[in-house]
């Protein structure tokens, strides 16, 4: 993890800085920009810290099981138990910003399940070599969440 001063800002500075970083990295709509930004700013094993924590809260928020997560994103169970912990004590603010998201999963989900079913494994005229790695890999997104 980085470290930081010892020394404590003040609150309105820690105010401005938090809305210059939001400006720099919040506002932007194109995706290329925004890995530029990233980029540039954090070191690899920053952005892939960071990466790995919003993964946890979003395979938790889906009820992906721990010992899942631990194998997909090769973290602690120690860790995903924090970010557990940290979930049921802020339920609010950053929650809903992955509902939407988990939505859109869902829906995907159900249409890939319908697929799935109409062009099963063993349906005349499915190509049954693509029917079963369809089926594969719908199966490995319920279990593991991504």
């Amino acid at each position: 993890m980085a470290r930081i001063s010892q020394y404590k800002l003040k609150d309105k500075v820690l105010e401005k800085l938090f809305n210059i970083f939001f400006e720099i990295i919040g506002n932007q709509n194109d995706k290329n920009k925004f890995n530029e930004i990233i980029t540039g700013v954090f070191s690899y094993n920053e952005r892939i810290m960071f990466a790995k924590r919003i993964a946890i809260i979003y395979l938790l928020l889906k009820n992906i099981d721990f010992h899942n997560i631990c194998m997909a994103l090769n973290v602690s169970s120690a860790t995903v138990a924090k970010f557990k912990l940290l979930i049921e004590n802020k339920q609010d603010g950053f929650i809903r910003a992955f509902q939407n998201i988990i939505f859109r999963d869902k829906t995907q989900e159900i249409i890939d399940d319908f697929f799935n079913t109409i062009f099963a494994p063993g349906v005349y005229g499915v190509n049954w070599k693509i029917a079963w790695e369809r089926k594969r890999e719908s199966e490995r997104k319920k279990r593991f969440g991504i």
